[in-house]
């Protein structure tokens, strides 16, 4: 009887121990950054493969991030942990993987320049149907979209006499009865759209600096209220920023400027990292070699 009891508990044991394998097969979601990953088994190895980015709003294809396999102190392999600010280094780090309450939880610990780090992040279970989570939006313009999801016009030059930035004109989905003019900048490369710019219609009227401030002062009152929940509102040396999990994800630029005598009112929206990216690209070095 006690024999029958104990082959009954080791095929119970093994039973759940393959079940737990399988429910690591699927993709994932990042809790906190709903980037999408997708883990495979091979010879004995689980693969952790990235889908989805929404650093930059990219997918991937084959992406290894990480590599696990199960031993008897649980789940230990690696991951390529990534630095979050510019260049966004990569670093092989060692990680150790737990399934609990039906999500996956990682631990990672490396050193990155002489300097250790050790973070913890949470997957849950994707939906069938996945929907990859682009930017925000503004005027309808979303934050992550190609250009070919818009009807667009000239390119112009907005600044002052020293410095002068290229935009492009953008006839948005959902334009505001105040604003007139919309302005957009994307990545060179991919045409994703980083930069949305919306300008007020009285800036034709040659409004003063307080004029402008007090008409443009009620949107920038909403600000909080629009991305209560999403982000915090805070600033740095170079203006308004918008805050989530403490790491700086939008510049956003509510209030006027001197421009040529004139005070423009307008509202932007920038994403610091698409934005960044597509000025590394644009200012990269040429690595090919020519005969002299």
């Amino acid at each position: 009887m006690k024999k029958n009891l104990l082959v009954i508990i080791v095929c119970l044991l093994k039973f759940s121990n393959l079940y737990a394998d399988d429910t690591l097969i699927g993709k994932w979601v990042n809790e906190k950054t709903s980037s999408v990953y997708e883990i495979k088994k091979s010879n004995g190895n689980y693969n952790l493969y990235l889908l989805f980015s929404t650093k930059f709003f990219k997918e991937h294809k084959d992406k290894l991030m990480g590599s696990f396999k199960k031993t008897n102190l649980g789940y230990k392999g690696n991951f390529i942990a990534t630095e979050l600010k510019y260049p966004w280094t990569e670093t092989d780090a060692k990680a150790t993987y737990k399934l609990k309450e039906g999500k996956l939880l990682k631990t990672v610990k490396g050193n990155f320049k002489g300097k250790k780090f050790k973070f913890k992040e949470t997957y849950i279970r994707a939906p069938n149907k996945i929907k990859y989570m682009l930017g925000e939006e503004l005027f309808g313009v979303q934050i992550g979209k190609t250009i070919d999801n818009y009807k667009l016009g000239s390119f112009i030059l907005v600044g002052d006499k020293k410095f002068k930035v290229r935009k492009r004109i953008i006839y948005p989905p959902k334009p505001h009865e105040s604003f007139g003019t919309y302005l957009i900048r994307y990545h060179r490369e991919t045409k994703q759209i980083f930069e949305i710019d919306g300008y007020l219609k009285l800036n034709s009227r040659n409004l003063g600096y307080t004029q402008c401030r007090n008409v443009m002062q009620p949107y920038k009152n909403y600000a909080k209220d629009k991305y209560a929940g999403k982000f915090e509102l805070g600033s740095n040396s170079y203006g308004d920023v918008l805050v989530k999990n403490g790491y700086e994800v939008y510049r956003i630029f509510i209030g006027c400027e001197e421009r040529e005598g004139n005070h423009i009112g307008y509202i932007s929206l920038d994403h610091k990292d698409l934005s960044m990216h597509d000025f590394s690209q644009r200012n990269k070095v040429p690595t090919n070699k020519k005969k002299f």
